[in-house]
C-alpha cells in the first residue's frame, strides 16, 4: 500500500472518530430553554435563578446521570416551538399540552399544575364586565364574543401561548375581533401586557394566577387596583409537562425524566418549587390537593 493511500485512510479514519466524538458529545449536552416570565422563570434582577421552574429544572438536572451537560438557552415562546417543530435537541419545562403541540412534541408526565386563567382588569373597568356575569360571580365561557361586543373593552392576549384547550379554541374564534390586541411571544410575556394597560390601550387581559402577584407590583395604581375575574367553563386547573421534540433522543429523555418525577413526587425539595410563588393557607391546600389528583403512584 502506497504512503499516501495509508495517509489518505487514516485521515478519513480520523474524521470518521471525529464525527462520532462529536455526535455522542452533542447526545449528552442538555440544551434547558428558559423564557422570561416571573415568577415560572426569571432571567433577570436580584431573583434571578428563583423561579418556579427554575426550581424544578435544578432538581432534573441533579437527578440525570452524570455523563449528561446542561447549558440554558433564554428563548421566547414562539423561537422555542419552532426549534421543538424543526426537532432541534432541547427540552422545554413548564409548558402545557395543546392539539398544536401534540403534532410535534414529545411530553414528560405532568409533574405540576397551574390554575386556570382568569381575566385581570382595573376595579373601575369591573362595572363594564357586569352584565355579562353569572350568578356566581364568574364570567361563561362562551360569552367572551359578547363581551367584546357590547362592553366597549379591549382584550389583551399573547399570541403562541396556551391558555389551555378550551380557552385556546374561544381565543381561535376572536383572535380577529377589533377589539382584540394580541401581543407577540416576545420577552416578558406577561409584563408586555400589563404595560399596555398602564398605557391605556387595553383595558383587561388574560392572565394566570400564579403570575398576578408579579403583575400587581407592576401595575403602580393604588385607587384603581387590579382584580381577577373567573372564567366559568374552564377546568379547575391545567398540567404542566417538559416537552421534548419527537425524535429518539427526545424519546430517551422523556423516559429518564418520567422516572425522575415518579420516584421523586414527594420529595419536600422536588415539590418546594411548586409553592415559592407565594401559595398559602387556602390556596396552597387547593394546590395541594390538585397536585394529588395527577400523582402518578395514585391509585385509580
Amino acid at each position: 500500500m502506497s504512503s499516501f493511500r495509508l495517509l489518505r485512510l487514516s485521515f478519513v479514519a480520523w474524521l470518521l472518530c471525529h464525527a462520532l466524538a462529536v455526535r455522542a458529545d452533542d447526545d449528552n449536552t442538555l440544551t434547558w430553554c428558559q423564557f422570561n416570565l416571573p415568577p415560572v422563570y426569571i432571567v433577570s434582577g436580584p431573583k434571578a435563578g428563583q423561579g418556579i421552574m427554575d426550581g424544578y429544572v435544578s432538581f432534573f438536572i441533579k437527578k440525570l446521570p452524570n455523563s449528561y451537560r446542561h447549558r440554558f438557552q433564554l428563548s421566547n415562546l414562539a423561537r422555542i416551538q419552532t426549534e421543538l417543530r424543526e426537532g432541534k435537541p432541547l427540552l422545554c419545562a413548564g409548558l402545557q399540552r395543546n392539539e398544536e403541540r401534540d403534532t410535534y412534541a414529545l411530553y414528560s408526565e405532568p409533574f405540576d399544575i397551574i390554575q386556570s386563567p382568569h381575566l385581570l382588569l382595573p376595579a373601575s373597568k369591573l362595572a363594564l364586565l357586569k352584565p355579562w356575569l353569572g350568578s356566581n360571580g364568574l364570567l361563561p365561557l362562551d360569552k367572551l364574543p359578547a363581551v367584546l361586543d357590547g362592553s366597549g373593552l379591549v382584550l389583551g392576549i399573547t399570541s403562541g401561548r396556551s391558555y389551555g384547550p378550551a380557552l385556546d379554541k374561544q381565543i381561535a374564534t376572536i383572535k380577529d375581533h377589533p377589539r382584540v390586541m394580541t401581543r407577540l411571544t416576545a420577552d416578558g410575556v406577561g409584563e408586555g401586557l400589563i404595560r399596555m394597560m398602564q398605557l391605556g390601550r387595553i383595558d383587561a387581559a388574560i392572565t394566570f394566577v400564579t403570575e398576578d402577584m408579579q403583575y400587581r407590583e407592576l401595575y403602580q395604581s393604588g385607587n384603581d387596583p387590579l382584580i381577577g375575574v373567573g372564567i366559568d367553563g374552564l377546568p379547575r386547573f391545567s398540567t404542566i409537562h417538559v416537552l421534548a421534540p419527537k425524535t429518539d433522543w427526545g424519546r430517551k429523555l422523556i423516559g429518564q425524566l418520567n422516572a425522575i418525577i415518579r420516584s421523586n413526587w414527594n420529595d419536600a425539595e422536588f415539590r418546594f418549587n411548586t409553592f415559592i410563588s407565594g401559595h398559602q393557607g387556602e390556596d396552597r391546600a387547593q394546590v395541594q390537593s390538585m397536585l394529588r389528583e395527577i400523582d402518578p403512584n395514585r391509585k385509580r
